[in-house]
């Protein structure tokens, strides 16, 4: 692609700039071209506040139509008394708006009535009209924890001005004391672990662990994760300044205090495996480009990475030039990219693909390049309809977790041989829906059985179960159960077993 279809591409994609935003994509701010013959209305949002709201806090409106600027003092309200607030603003008759409510921080985002995550409000502007609005809960008050297992928060001295840290412990923990364990350090933590502190939607990721470590579908962890500084988040995880949109530049130094700091406090207070191949890196959005930078960086730091939805367009994709400066590094790598990453197709140099998808494979072609083996230590997935928000790297994190950190012994996603003569081919697709295929080669004559279980381990499906000859084999799984019953999305385990020997693979289905 040209670079400057490039460059639009990036203006047209702003939301991918930070994934503090809401769920949709950003544009600059903008009311009515006065010479585009097209007409404007105005629109009053009055809002009921609940009463948790802090007398005195300002409330803001964060739209598409202004940036999606939480704090924009152009779009703060007028606190009418009694929790009810209001503003009028000149809208395009016409457009279709996204928006939300905030008190001026995408922390104290509005949520829904029992403290959820809530998609973006979306109206149609059809003339001069109000619109009655109810905000239910804030970010930062609301009280619902989702947190499971034993996950929890610390200051660690001289670490980023006191900055919250979130750890969590695998469930075997305070049992198998003469254990220790890899660790994942994570960014964004307000989203990590529970609804309550999320500002876009939670991961889930104390759940999911609690869900496949028990079930032996990946091996115990110790997980870290690192709030973000809210409106430094951008300087933080960017490792160049981007002239574009004047900021970045701070994510090496953010990693040097993860380094230097924060790394030997967690080595000190809890029991861990040390070295790259036991220290892991993931993230989103820009969160997901720091990993991919700390990998070529940090290579003697950091060799488990996971990029979901990584911003490969950062500074004019300087990552890709500066990845393919260096030798492959001796890492294990997972990342990932929605097909639609700003809701809708954004395929500027005409070729059919998403120009997210063009950029996930020119990093993945630079990386098999390097020496990366696809699906042995280099795992890439494009999701099929997904989207630049948490709910969708929620849905491909188990994933994410079971390629870096499978149980042991095991040798990656898919397990590509036992007895070093059975071999699974990736599904295809993956993520899937409604249906994936299973191929797998044997190398002699044996009774086989394939078998499908869910992310606790129990088995949903007999996929096969006959004797089959040598050579090449290809089943289909239309993501249902043995009674017919489409099962909902999650993640799933295909087991092999083809006499003595055996492999598996992991899908996720997106329903």
């Amino acid at each position: 692609m040209h670079p400057s279809m490039r460059r639009l591409a990036c203006v047209l994609l702003v939301a991918l700039l930070v994934s503090v935003l809401p769920t949709t994509t950003a544009a600059r701010p903008a009311l009515e071209d006065p010479g585009s013959g097209r007409d404007t209305a105005l629109v009053t949002f009055r809002v009921t506040a609940p009463g948790t709201t802090p007398p005195g806090d300002p409330v803001f409106i964060a739209g598409d139509f202004q940036g999606w600027n939480p704090g924009d003092p152009a779009y703060q309200l007028t606190d009418l008394g009694g929790l009810i607030y209001e503003i009028t603003l000149e809208l395009t008759v016409g457009n279709s708006i996204e928006f939300k409510f905030t008190r001026g921080s995408w922390s104290t985002v509005e949520k829904g009535p029992n403290g959820e995550e809530i998609p973006n409000r979306t109206h149609t502007v059809t003339g001069a009209e109000t619109l009655e609005v109810t905000v239910y809960n804030w970010a930062d008050i609301q009280g619902n924890s989702t947190i499971t297992g034993d996950v929890t928060t610390h200051t660690v001295p001289g670490f980023l001005n006191g900055r919250r840290v979130w750890v969590y412990l695998p469930p075997d923990y305070h049992v198998s004391t003469d254990v220790s364990y890899p660790v994942l350090y994570m960014f964004d933590g307000q989203n990590v672990f529970d609804q309550a502190t999320s500002f876009a939607g939670e991961w889930e990721v104390d759940e999911t662990c609690e869900e496949l470590i028990p079930a032996g579908l990946m091996g115990p962890i110790i997980v870290v994760a690192v709030d973000n500084g809210g409106l430094g988040r951008i300087h933080e995880y960017t490792p160049w300044y981007d002239p574009t949109y004047q900021a970045g530049g701070g994510g090496e130094e953010h990693l040097q205090a993860f380094i230097n700091v924060l790394m030997p406090w967690v080595n000190v207070n809890y029991r861990t495996l040390t070295g790259p191949h036991n220290t892991g890196l993931a993230g989103s959005s820009l969160g997901g480009l720091m990993p991919l930078y700390a990998v070529y960086a940090h290579s003697d730091v950091f060799g488990l990475i996971g990029a979901l939805s990584p911003s490969l367009w950062w500074s004019d994709h300087e990552l890709l030039d500066y990845a393919g400066g260096f030798p492959k590094p001796s890492a294990k790598v997972y990342m990932d990219m929605g097909t639609i990453e700003a809701g809708y197709m954004v395929d500027l140099d005409g070729n059919g693909i998403d120009d997210n998808i063009d950029d996930l494979r020119a990093m993945r072609d630079i990386m098999v390049g390097q020496g990366f083996v696809l699906d042995v230590d280099l795992m890439v997935v494009e999701d099929e309809g997904g989207q630049h928000n948490e709910w969708y790297w929620a849905q491909r994190f188990p994933v994410t977790l079971q390629f870096l950190f499978p149980p042991m012994p095991a040798s990656g996603v898919p397990e590509s041989v036992a007895h070093s003569s059975l071999t699974v081919r990736p599904s295809v697709p993956n993520p899937f829906n409604p249906r994936t295929t299973l191929a797998f080669d044997l190398p002699d004559p044996a009774d086989v059985r394939l078998t499908i279980y869910d992310v606790a381990g129990r088995q949903v499906r007999g996929l096969l179960d006959d004797r089959l000859p040598a050579g090449f084999h290809e089943v289909v799984w239309n993501g249902r159960d043995d009674a017919g019953r489409e099962l909902p999305s999650g993640v799933y385990m295909a087991a092999i077993h083809a006499g003595p020997r055996k492999a598996t693979w992991r899908m996720v289905l997106v329903r």
